[in-house]
């Protein structure tokens, strides 16, 4: 009788450490597991200005103008063992207004013999010519409406040597460009994108650039190349 009831409290202390496993387990299941949860992140998006390269450095220069807004006119006058370049450079909108006076001034150069070989030239009236300063033989201040600030067509003289006469078109031309922020051209692109006159003492070669225009980035090349900014 004694065994029988050992054996019976056995079966019920089994019974109820398999019920308490049975619980335990079923109350884990039971249990919300963590969720692992993923985020994309925008990246960033930073603001590239507008730059050009500065000839001298080779440095990017910043600049907030918006490209094509700027116009230049430029000219080469070789005369002997010299050359004469006009440039007349800013807004669009300017530049245009004085596009034919520009032609005409060039076209009316002409070197007499009296003047030491200087060019002399006809000028709208309201033009106002500046004395020599440095490389540059002349300055024309060409006003505007308002209180805008004049326009400035620049005259300068370097060496200039008729043998190699191309390569120094291409090299100034180039120059320009480069101030235009205008990839350069190649020799065989020159003649399209130049325009020869007859002058009544020589010739003269014309460039019309549309740009973004930088000052102060290269001097002009002649033979040998130097000199000041133009």
């Amino acid at each position: 009788m004694c065994c029988r009831l050992r054996i019976s409290t056995c079966r019920c202390w089994a019974s109820c450490f398999t019920l308490a496993i049975l619980a335990s387990f079923f109350l884990s299941g039971c249990k919300k597991q963590p969720e692992i949860t993923r985020y994309q992140v925008p990246k960033e998006t930073l603001a590239t200005p507008t730059t050009s390269l500065s000839a001298n450095t080779n440095q990017p220069r910043r600049t907030t103008k918006p490209a094509g807004q700027d116009r230049m006119l430029a000219a080469i006058v070789p005369h002997d063992d010299e050359a004469w370049f006009f440039k007349l450079a800013g807004e669009t909108t300017a530049v245009d207004q004085h596009a034919a006076a520009f032609g005409s001034l060039v076209k009316s150069v002409t070197f007499p013999e009296s003047a030491g070989g200087k060019p002399e030239w006809k000028s709208p009236e309201d033009w106002q010519r500046q004395p020599s300063q440095g490389i540059r033989y002349a300055t024309m201040l060409i006003p505007r409406k308002g209180d805008a600030k004049p326009l400035e067509l620049s005259v300068i003289t370097l060496p200039w040597n008729a043998a190699d006469e191309r390569a120094a078109i291409l090299s100034n031309v180039n120059r320009w460009r480069n101030q235009m922020q205008l990839q350069p051209l190649t020799a065989d692109q020159l003649d399209s994108e130049t325009q020869r006159e007859k002058l009544a003492g020589g010739e003269a070669i014309f460039a019309d650039l549309k740009g973004t225009y930088t000052e102060g980035m290269r001097p002009p090349f002649a033979n040998p190349p130097g000199g000041p900014e133009n």
